[in-house]
């Protein structure tokens, strides 16, 4: 839907990268991205995890970015999240 005005994912770990998603679509130009990731590697389904943010900020392809920041997980790993337009 092109009318769209944010996209929320909170399991990008799940989904190949932004940019490979949203190449043939046709977002507004003000259409805001809050994507969440974690580097949770060693989990088969976890197909797109990441290092840190800026990790995530490159694999999504959001260039203005609105926040990014990390969160210390109990188990140890770490989740990242990125808010920006594409």
């Amino acid at each position: 839907d092109p009318d769209i005005d944010i996209v929320i994912n909170t399991s990008s770990e799940h989904m190949p990268n932004l940019k490979e998603i949203i190449k043939d679509k046709q977002y507004k130009p003000k259409c805001l991205f809050a994507l969440q990731s974690n580097n949770m590697f060693h989990i088969e389904d976890h197909i797109n995890c990441v290092n840190n943010e800026q990790e995530l900020i490159e694999n999504s392809g959001l260039s203005k970015i609105a926040y990014s920041g990390s969160l210390d997980m109990p188990n140890g790993y770490k989740r990242f999240m990125v808010i920006g337009y594409v």
